[in-house]
């Protein structure tokens, strides 16, 4: 009996030194997030910077194109260092047959990251009073091109305000067809400061960023030089978005799942065309789409454009292929 006890005795102990360890990792990785913040940042997109005063906040958008031409506003998938910056690739392209708006959402890139109660609601509320306000749907409707969890906030607007928007582009509509739920436990933690802080810390760090990176595009990987000090680059200013003053409020909220809503029924009832872009390696269930029970949930004007070896942020591995599915699809 005496040596059972001690044997426990020298497992907790062990134990206990494992969760100290833990413990004193994970407080100086936050330490450093502290003390690494804030980061200088300025956008990679071109065209002219602006602002737009939504309620008590600021949100950092940019516009490129002759305002001639038909309007269409990019929507970042919201995340970690999201920010229009994923647009880089296909927004001047776009202007060239556009009048091109690229907003940072609210809590993202250089727009404010206040700490509010982030919600579905926020972000469909902000694009529906972008539209109004700032890209004047008055005198013509836009074009919406949305990415990951952001064609939930798109597909809601245009449902609801259907002459505020005149076409869809979705790319990678993931929360569409797959709005799995956060556990409760996960949720609540999430909303302990401390707890949250330090797992945002650890998500922030060059190490986490470059994996991430690496996840949603395998050329990120690849060993040339140029490749590599491109992937360097991107690893750098992923690092600066995430270290911002109030940047972790947005990212949180999404993890405990209140940035998601299931936005089936509004998909199904769209009254305007929608292009929705996939690449194969973003499909974990391609049949999840394509049997019959999905299709009896698509509108009769979608279209869909799969690319083979693309993953995700498809935008970012084949942009050409992108624009041109693009302009062919609205001609």
């Amino acid at each position: 009996m005496p040596n059972i006890v001690r044997r426990l005795r020298k497992a907790c102990k062990f134990v206990g030194w494992i969760l100290s360890g833990i413990m004193g990792f994970a407080v100086a990785i936050t330490l450093k997030h502290l003390i690494d913040t804030p980061q200088p940042l300025e956008s990679a997109l071109p065209g002219e910077a602006r602002l737009y005063r939504w309620h008590a906040y600021h949100v950092f958008y940019k516009v490129l194109g002759t305002p001639e031409n038909p309007p269409i506003v990019l929507l970042h998938n919201p995340g970690i260092g999201a920010s229009a910056y994923e647009m880089r690739h296909i927004m001047a392209k776009l202007a060239q047959h556009y009048i091109v708006y690229a907003p940072d959402l609210l809590g993202f890139g250089l727009s404010d990251r206040p700490n509010i109660d982030y919600t579905a609601d926020t972000y469909t509320d902000l694009c529906h009073d972008f539209l109004t306000e700032v890209v004047q749907i008055a005198q013509r409707p836009a074009t919406l091109l949305a990415s990951g969890i952001s064609c939930t906030y798109a597909v809601e607007v245009a449902h609801q305000f259907p002459d505020s928007c005149e076409r869809l582009v979705l790319i990678s509509p993931t929360s569409l067809f797959d709005n799995k739920q956060v556990s409760r436990a996960f949720s609540s933690l999430l909303r302990l400061p401390i707890f949250g802080l330090c797992l945002y810390a650890l998500c922030s760090t060059r190490s986490a960023l470059h994996w991430l990176l690496a996840q949603r595009n395998p050329q990120h990987q690849r060993k040339q030089k140029g490749q590599r000090e491109q992937a360097k680059a991107k690893v750098e200013y992923f690092y600066a978005a995430t270290h911002r003053f109030g940047a972790e409020h947005a990212p949180l909220a999404l993890w405990s799942g209140r940035l998601s809503r299931d936005a089936t029924r509004p998909f199904a009832l769209l009254q305007q065309p929608a292009l929705l872009i996939w690449g194969t390696q973003a499909l974990r269930d391609f049949s999840a789409i394509s049997d019959e029970h999905q299709k009896h949930h698509m509108p009769q004007q979608t279209r869909l454009a799969i690319m083979r070896d693309a993953g995700i942020y498809v935008h970012e591995q084949y942009p050409d292929v992108v624009i041109t599915d693009i302009l062919d699809w609205s001609d």
